[in-house]
């Protein structure tokens, strides 16, 4: 089967390429850097890593890729669900710099990879997931659409949760500069909502071009870190 990419798909390749690297560029400077400590330095690395390769193949799965090798709609998903528990644990350490947070919540995003093997091992699992995300079909398995249901609300919870932690702890914080960096991390919150929105979502109520926008979505985190 053959690809034929338009100049906009090109476009929007090199743009997503331009955005992984970006992201990864400041994985490798969090992980580094002075200025974050504990768990807080390796969560702001795995984020930015996870959302980095979900950028990446989501963007070249939408161009036409899905359909050359399909079991690539599952690359994404048996990663992502460990962006939310770890953007969690980040923001706990931030809000509580000395509080011990367990990186135990990792262990739910295991969801997304029972998914994926899910998929992978059922005979046309990855073909009937592409079909559903090129709009060729409106029905996919029940194990499928839940288990994803599942994962999505999952990771969901966690973008409120964070929420939660951030905004108590601005509303008790006194020191300016404090509430300077809690007010930047609330902008990040605010972009999570919409990479869950725009690549669990919508798909989930078929609106699956949605996932197009991905990338683009995840470039105010770039700034915002």
């Amino acid at each position: 089967m053959d690809i034929t990419l338009s100049i906009t798909d090109l476009w929007s390749l090199a743009l997503a390429c331009a955005i992984s690297t970006s992201h990864l560029w400041l994985a490798i400077w969090g992980f580094q850097s002075d200025q974050l400590k504990g768990a807080a330095k390796g969560m702001f690395s795995l984020t930015l890593i996870i959302m980095a390769w979900s950028v990446f193949v989501l963007s070249f799965g939408h161009a036409g890729f899905w359909e050359l090798y399909p079991p690539l709609i599952v690359a994404s998903p048996m990663v992502s669900g460990f962006a939310p528990p770890a953007f969690f644990i980040f923001c706990a350490s931030v809000t509580s710099p000395n509080t011990k947070w367990s990186r135990k919540w990792l262990i739910t995003g295991l969801l997304g990879i029972i998914y994926s093997i899910c998929v992978l091992m059922t005979d046309g699992g990855p073909e009937q997931i592409v079909a559903f995300a090129t709009h060729k079909t409106e029905h996919i398995d029940p194990l499928f659409y839940w288990l994803f249901t599942i994962h999505s609300i999952i990771l969901v919870l966690y973008i409120i949760a964070s929420t939660v932690l951030v905004v108590k702890a601005y509303w008790t914080t006194k020191t300016l500069a404090r509430k300077q960096t809690l007010k930047w991390l609330f902008l990040a919150i605010l972009v999570g909502y919409l990479l869950i929105l725009s690549g669990n979502i919508l798909p989930l109520l078929g609106f699956t071009k949605s996932i197009s926008a991905h990338a683009l979505v995840t470039l105010p985190m770039t700034f915002l870190a």
